[in-house]
């Protein structure tokens, strides 16, 4: 069983914002590091398959191969959060 994230990419900051895992640094976008703040601050330690983290970003063979698997990783995962990105006074008032 895993969970997974799904996830507006966004772009990088001028200064990247970059997580460590497993003490190998990643620079991430902007989304994915609120996203994954978020989620640590409700959920505390967790392990989470994220597409820009598990797949070689710069390696275009292995991209190519792991990207058409994406559909079947996210039906299989036991729990997906969906993160489109901080929510602002308006999109808090709709949902």
């Amino acid at each position: 069983p895993f969970t997974a994230l799904s996830y507006v990419w966004g772009t990088y900051s001028p200064v990247p914002d970059v997580i460590v895992c497993n003490d190998v640094q990643f620079k991430v976008t902007s989304n994915l590091h609120s996203a994954l703040q978020h989620l640590r601050r409700s959920l505390g330690k967790f392990t989470i398959w994220v597409d820009a983290i598990c797949i070689k970003q710069e390696n275009s063979e292995e991209k190519q191969k792991q990207i058409p698997l994406m559909s079947e990783i996210y039906s299989r995962a036991e729990y997906v959060y969906i993160w489109l990105g901080e929510g602002t006074a308006r999109t808090d008032r709709a949902m």
